[in-house]
């Protein structure tokens, strides 16, 4: 197996898990206090591991003018990600969540010079019908949750997207745990920098009780998978490809739902079949 699906399937195992005890654990939170909470402590994986493998970093102004832009991307996009994650239907959600990689998929081939196979073509396709297939309600025969919060979410991924091609334009010149660092506490920097009032607000998410240290745990899952992720785009991953076996995530996370949240367990073999055509969908981007 080529080295960038073993740590994209790693990120994807990982992520999809801590996103799942994410999402229960921070019913409750504001959303600008969660992803304050988050940036910071999904960085500290990164920081020990920049110090225990340190390389020399570059030294270019207009490389760290470049990581400055994807750290304000990143900003807006968690701001984002947390605001909807705690107000919309997250299930039903996640089928306009998915249309968001095919930005990434015509990013790549655009500006990247990524090739458009047909296994990848298929591969892209199965794994968006998968999870569409596996979220699918519907209210009075029209799809539920279809609304303007929703188009907004979708051009974020659009800047997800430029971020994408930015890193995988800069990781070479980067290790990963560094990389990994700069973009998940600077953009936390910019976000407390720019909601003080909020950083108090974090002191009850710190207090040792059984939901924190979960919420703990996993989110620093959740810096592992990041570096995961980078890894597969430095060693080999076409940014079409990565950006695609990882938005597989919300199927694992029906899976998981099913196993472990009773509130998860309606129309199983909808889910399924939509597990199956994921599944099918990344090993057809292994070609």
């Amino acid at each position: 197996m080529e080295i960038w699906l073993v740590f994209s399937l790693a990120t994807l195992f990982i992520e999809s898990t801590a996103r799942l005890i994410q999402k229960e654990a921070l019913n409750h939170n504001n959303s600008l206090e969660s992803t304050i909470y988050f940036q910071f402590v999904s960085g500290i994986p990164a920081v020990i591991a920049s110090f225990l493998f340190f390389r020399p970093i570059p030294a270019d102004i207009g490389t760290w003018v470049i990581v400055l832009v994807i750290c304000v991307f990143s900003s807006l996009f968690n701001i984002a990600y947390f605001f909807l994650m705690k107000r919309e239907d997250f299930t039903q959600f996640a089928i306009f969540q998915q249309l968001g990689v095919l930005w990434s998929v015509f990013g790549g081939v655009l500006f990247l010079a990524e090739s458009m196979t047909i296994h990848k073509v298929s591969g892209v396709f199965l794994i968006i019908a998968g999870v569409i297939i596996a979220k699918w309600k519907k209210s009075e025969g029209q799809p539920k949750g279809i609304s303007g919060i929703h188009i907004l979410f979708f051009l974020l991924f659009a800047l997800a997207a430029v971020s994408g091609i930015l890193t995988k334009k800069l990781i070479g010149s980067f290790s990963v745990p560094v990389f990994a660092a700069v973009m998940q506490i600077v953009p936390g920097i910019m976000i407390a920098t720019f909601a003080c009032r909020t950083v108090g607000k974090i002191k009850p998410m710190l207090i040792p009780n059984r939901k924190n240290i979960l919420l703990f745990v996993f989110t620093l899952a959740l810096g592992i998978a990041f570096m995961s992720h980078f890894a597969a785009l430095k060693y080999g991953g076409e940014l079409s490809r990565v950006a695609a076996v990882r938005s597989a995530s919300p199927i694992l996370m029906v899976v998981l739902g099913i196993l472990f949240l009773k509130g998860e367990r309606q129309g199983i073999p909808q889910k399924i079949i939509g597990a199956i055509a994921a599944a099918s969908g990344i090993l057809f981007l292994r070609y």
